[in-house]
């Protein structure tokens, strides 16, 4: 594995930060941990940190990978947000998981990703 991950139990939201390479195969299965940890939490609501990771300028069919496998994985009752840098981000991963059902959404600053998980 190229990257490390840590999930906290904060208020009324998971937060997963992780670290390390950014590697597409390794960070399809993170839906299915995410979910699996809602469930065991009761908490529909995930903050992802993705700041810490290297190699976050995606190419475009990464980016649909990913915003394909959160929509299959969690359902609209699962609220997302994914801190990734302003830099690259383009919102394509968002609007293919939105566009499939997902509540899904990438911020590029913390207060923002906060207040919108959190409202």
């Amino acid at each position: 594995m190229n990257f490390d991950y840590s999930i906290e139990k904060n208020d009324n939201y998971l937060y997963l930060n992780i670290s390390g390479q950014f590697e597409i195969n390794e960070f399809l299965n993170l839906p299915e941990l995410m979910k699996a940890e809602c469930e065991k939490e009761k908490i529909f609501k995930v903050l992802v940190n993705g700041f810490n990771i290297n190699g976050t300028n995606l190419s475009t069919i990464d980016r649909f990978s990913m915003g394909e496998r959160i929509a299959h994985v969690f359902s609209s009752n699962t609220k997302i947000a994914v801190l990734w840098p302003d830099k690259h981000n383009n919102q394509f991963a968002e609007t293919v998981a939105v566009n499939r059902g997902a509540n899904f959404r990438v911020f590029g600053n913390l207060e923002a990703a906060k207040e919108w998980l959190t409202q």
